[in-house]
């Protein structure tokens, strides 16, 4: 969301508020360090699968390509466990976590 103000003829300022349709794409650990970033945000004019978000990424972030092709990244939308087909749309939150290991 976006504030853009205008003025009236009056000399009022008047605010209007521009809602924009995003996706949040959250990087952890290691691969906050290899997209450089700590998120990205893309347009949501229309849903898209967590397959093509990958692409995005890869084109976005090409020291990334090859952690995503190796499908050691896992991926979440809204803090759930998501796959290739899933669908992600406007407002959803997503995180790619390195691998892990436990013990």
């Amino acid at each position: 969301m976006s504030k853009i103000p205008r003025s009236l003829a009056s000399g009022e300022l008047q605010v209007i508020y521009h809602f924009q349709n995003m996706i949040t794409v959250r990087f952890f650990a290691m691969l906050k360090g290899l997209a450089g970033a700590e998120e990205k945000t893309y347009p949501a004019e229309t849903p898209i699968t967590v397959g093509e978000l990958k692409e995005l990424l890869k084109r976005d972030f090409p020291a990334l390509r090859p952690v995503i092709d190796s499908r050691s990244v896992l991926i979440s939308v809204n803090q759930e466990f998501a796959g290739k087909q899933t669908l992600i749309k406007d407002g959803d939150e997503v995180g790619l976590l390195p691998p892990f290991s436990g013990g």
